[in-house]
Order: C-alpha cells, then structure tokens, then sequence
C-alpha cells in the first residue's frame, strides 16, 4: 500500500552548533573573563555597530577543577550557533 504523505514544508534549517576548544588558558581565567576578551576581539558589525558576540550567540563552558571550584583547569568550550563566529 502506498504511504500517504503530509503537505510539503520547507526544510527547516538544523542548528548545529559550531564547538571551539580553546587550551593553554591561565587558571585565573573566569567564563566573565574570556567571553569578555572574545568579545573585544571580535567587535562590532561594521554595519550596524551592533555587538557581534552576546549571550546569545556564544556561549562559554570554563572546566573547572573538581577540587577549588574556583579555579581554572586551563581549558574551555566555546559554542556558537554561528557559523560567521567560528
């Protein structure tokens, strides 16, 4: 028998997200710290003069070391849905 389909939607598009690993930190580095940095680094959208780099639009994993919960393991994920970030 054959199979009935539903009406044909536009494929929607997949938000995979683009995962940067960044070593070699110091272990005062914060999460705050380095998405600050990236975020001057990048800058703004010559365009719009809007922030390229927000919340939103990047997001920090900081590995910490299991003992000082304060301190930094010198190792972090940075994720971007964006693949202009990447």
């Amino acid at each position: 028998t054959p199979s009935i389909k539903g009406p044909k939607t536009k494929k929607q598009k997949k938000n995979t997200p683009y995962i940067l690993f960044i070593g070699q930190l110091a272990f005062a580095t914060t999460a705050d710290g380095l998405f600050n940095h990236i975020q001057h680094k990048i800058g703004k959208d010559e365009r719009t003069g809007k922030e390229l780099i927000t919340p939103e639009t990047l997001k920090v994993r900081l590995l910490t070391d299991s003992k000082k919960k304060d301190r930094s393991r010198g190792m972090a994920f940075v994720e971007t849905n964006d693949p202009e970030l990447s």
